[in-house]
């Protein structure tokens, strides 16, 4: 099964993947992961100098995701024989990451719809990259998830935020663009919160391990 983990930034991505992988090893799962942007590969230059703002804060939608396209289509090669070979397959961010933070540039509902549209052909279809079982969407309130920003900014003990996520307003319309298409696509949205207050890893953890244990 190929699974994809996506949110916006510091949405706990990273850690579910992590102690997703760990609680099916211990079912005697097999498991691979991935992880998108691969920044330490060649075919993630262009995403390194967008992030980095080399290109400035006006690259469109169609441009930008690009660049992620690319470097997902090099992975492909190297993660498409394994399809057969593992139980599961779990990805931190996938094409649902480029359709959140490239969307949200796109304000007209009607023109954002004919993106994600494009943005799928090109990925699935022309790139020819394998197409997820289940894509989990971790949602939280905007005030929660820069709560978390900030807190891993200062645990990691940097205050170096990339080309989005020292953009408040980009990362609030990414927030809005991220809840509107979950609710139109297949995604399946993990909720993170009880009475308006995050949830512990762990159970976050177990909501999402039930959600793909279980048809």
């Amino acid at each position: 099964m190929f699974i994809v983990i996506d949110g916006i930034d510091a949405s706990g991505k990273s850690t579910q993947v992590e102690l997703l992988s760990w609680e099916l090893t211990r079912l005697w799962k097999t498991v691979k992961v991935l992880d998108f942007p691969r920044y330490d590969q060649e075919s993630s230059y262009f995403v390194r100098k967008y992030l980095n703002g080399d290109y400035g804060k006006n690259v469109s939608a169609e441009m930008s995701s690009l660049f992620f396209a690319l470097d997902r289509f090099d992975a492909n090669y190297d993660f498409r024989d394994d399809m057969e070979k593992y139980d599961y397959i779990i990805a931190n961010r996938y094409v649902s990451s480029s359709m959140i933070h490239h969307g949200c540039k796109i304000d007209d509902i009607t023109q954002r719809g004919i993106f994600l549209k494009r943005l799928q052909n090109l990925e699935y279809k022309i790139c020819g990259i394998p197409q997820p079982d289940k894509i989990l969407f971790l949602s939280m309130s905007f005030e929660n998830n820069q709560k978390l920003l900030q807190k891993r900014a200062y645990e990691s003990g940097t205050t170096e935020l990339d080309l989005h996520e020292r953009d408040t307003k980009y990362m609030r319309k990414a927030w809005q663009t991220a809840h509107d298409i979950s609710a139109q696509q297949w995604w399946i949205l993990i909720d993170c919160e009880e009475n308006g207050e995050l949830l512990d890893r762990e159970s976050i953890t177990e909501k999402i391990l039930r959600c793909i244990t279980h048809p």
